[in-house]
């Protein structure tokens, strides 16, 4: 790889290349850069905490069993945006909607009115996945 440089400790070397399919050249020297997850996935870091999936329940939000999402509690919810709600006392997945000018949280049973009970914790950001 010719005059590759230790990366810092924590850190993951990103090759600046084309993916492909086939083998690639062995003539072809990238560009390198550090890549540092805590940058790339969190903007907020004095709000920002991580959950872990526990079972399949919100594959119809694309979380599954294991998946690590990342939630940042100092963005503002906006419509479309998977959020983190204390719902009569228990903390879960939901999906902010707007129907008709009304706020709605949303998932598999149906859509719940937003209400004084209804406590956001935070803005889904990034979804890490472990595929094998």
């Amino acid at each position: 790889m010719g005059n590759m440089k230790e990366p810092p400790f924590g850190s993951t070397i990103v090759m600046e290349i084309p993916i492909s399919c086939g083998f690639p050249s062995p003539a072809q020297d990238s560009k390198q850069s550090p890549l540092d997850f805590n940058k790339l996935l969190i903007h907020h870091p004095s709000s920002t905490f991580c959950l872990k999936a526990k079972d399949s329940s919100l594959t119809i939000f694309d979380i599954n069993k294991g998946d690590l999402f990342i939630v940042d509690a100092s963005l503002v919810p906006q419509k479309n945006d998977l959020i983190v709600v204390d719902f009569e006392g228990v903390i879960t997945v939901k999906k902010l909607i707007k129907h008709n000018g009304t706020l709605f949280i949303e998932d598999t049973e149906g859509k719940v009115p937003m209400k004084e009970s209804i406590h956001i914790k935070g803005v889904i950001c990034s979804i890490v996945r472990n595929i094998r």
